[in-house]
């Protein structure tokens, strides 16, 4: 149904940036240890670019990569998923039991626990019940339908 997406306005950044990360890993390929030739990128690569931070080739990425707010919420879902606890994101994409399949999951992952938490964040309307309606033998009596 249309209400149940919530629009891009209303999503936070954290999940509109997962959202941008997945859609540059699809486009373009993901691959371990950076990125090659073709463009393909390693999820580290994929969360810079999705912030605008751009790397040369020839170095590490850039310790400010932890900094970034969607680094958090990656991290809790590779723990989620893999039951492993890694202290940044391109020691688990390097990992050699590291596939496609399983980043995919982590950022699908990551994204549905950060719309859960703006969800329980979310003011809440406070539904007010509508008046009980009047029985219908006092509506009758009103009009002469029936004996006083």
């Amino acid at each position: 149904m249309p209400f149940d997406q919530p629009r891009d306005e209303d999503l936070p950044d954290v999940v509109l940036r997962l959202d941008q990360i997945a859609s540059l890993l699809k486009e373009d390929g993901w691959v371990q240890h950076g990125w090659d030739d073709e463009g393909m990128r390693c999820l580290g690569q994929a969360v810079l670019d999705a912030y605008g931070i751009w790397r040369n080739p020839e170095q590490r990425l850039p310790t400010e990569l932890n900094t970034l707010p969607v680094v958090r919420p990656i991290r809790q879902a590779i723990r989620e998923i893999t039951g492993r606890n890694f202290q940044n994101i391109p020691r688990f994409n390097d990992l050699p039991s590291t596939t496609v399949d399983i980043i995919f999951a982590v950022i699908h992952r990551a994204r549905e626990n950060c719309l859960a938490a703006h969800r329980a964040n979310a003011p809440q309307v406070e539904v007010v019940p509508a008046p009980a309606p009047a029985p219908r033998m006092r509506f009758a009596r009103l009009f002469g339908l029936v004996p006083a």
